[in-house]
Formats: structure tokens, C-alpha cells, sequence
């Protein structure tokens, strides 16, 4: 009997550990979208040549409803090459944007806003890179300015 009783306890006290577990993680998620972010980060990727996108960013702030982004949660990566990406700078690419990520999760954001310009074979290397990270809302700069493209969400 003694060992009928123990064993329900712990079965019970299992299925309310991991239940409980998954039910806090699907409530945290739910919460930060429903308020969009609280604390929101931008991350913008500028790959193209003898280009500014930071500039574009801070003119399209207001029009996409990203005034309220603390300056030090705007982030920024910049090709400063001067020429085209070759496949052996690839890596080099991706080890910098690794490490602005870091950098970017260190402060703690509900909703990442990742503005990338630059060859889409990278676009998807970096998609790799941030997924099942955090809710991330990416933007693609096409002539002139950004266009929403998709949301790389994370589904439990």
C-alpha cells in the first residue's frame, strides 16, 4: 500500500512539474505577443556595398511604429568591404553577426526586428542563425526602403 501511495505521488508530482512547465512556457510566449515586445531590439544588416541602412532605418523608424526602441537596442552590422561578398567571406559574415546576436540577447528582448540588406543565399544563413532564438520580425531592403517579409516564430 505504502509503495502504491509513494508512487502516485510521484507520478502526480512528474505530470505537475513538466505540465506546469510547458503550460508557463506556452503563457510566456502568448504574453509577448500579444504586448508586441515590451522590450524590443533592432538588428540591422547591412551587407550591400557603399550603402547606409542605418540612415534608411532611422528615416522609416516612425512608419514602422519603432519609434519607442531605446537607441541602445538598435544594433548594427555593416560589410565595410567596399566590394561584393566571395563565398570565403562568408564565414567571417557569419561569426560578427553570431556575436552581435550575443550581444543582442544579453539585453534581454521580448521581439527582435532584424532589417537585412544584402544577397538572399545570406538571408537564409542568417535565418538559420536566429531561429528558434526569439520571436524575430524580419525586414528586406528593397529599393529604398523596407518591406515586412516574415516572422521566424518559435512554435512549441
Amino acid at each position: 500500500m505504502t509503495g502504491l501511495i509513494s508512487t502516485t505521488v510521484l507520478l502526480f508530482a512528474g505530470y505537475d512539474f513538466f505540465h506546469g512547465r510547458r503550460a508557463r512556457m506556452r503563457r510566456s510566449m502568448n504574453i509577448a505577443k500579444k504586448n508586441k515586445g515590451r522590450h524590443r531590439a533592432a538588428f540591422i544588416v547591412d551587407l550591400l556595398s557603399q550603402s547606409n541602412l542605418l540612415n534608411s532605418f532611422n528615416k522609416n523608424k516612425s512608419k514602422l511604429d519603432l519609434d519607442n526602441i531605446d537607441d541602445v537596442m538598435i544594433f548594427h552590422y555593416n560589410w565595410n568591404k567596399g566590394r561584393n561578398i566571395e563565398q570565403k567571406d562568408v564565414s567571417d559574415i557569419l561569426c560578427a553577426l553570431d556575436k552581435e546576436y550575443q550581444e543582442i540577447e544579453n539585453q534581454s528582448p521580448d521581439v527582435l526586428y532584424l532589417f537585412y540588406g544584402g544577397p538572399v543565399t545570406l538571408n537564409a544563413y542568417i535565418g538559420s542563425l536566429l531561429a528558434n532564438r526569439m520571436l524575430t520580425h524580419v525586414y528586406h531592403y528593397s529599393a529604398g526602403e523596407y518591406e515586412y517579409w516574415y516572422s521566424l516564430n518559435i512554435k512549441k
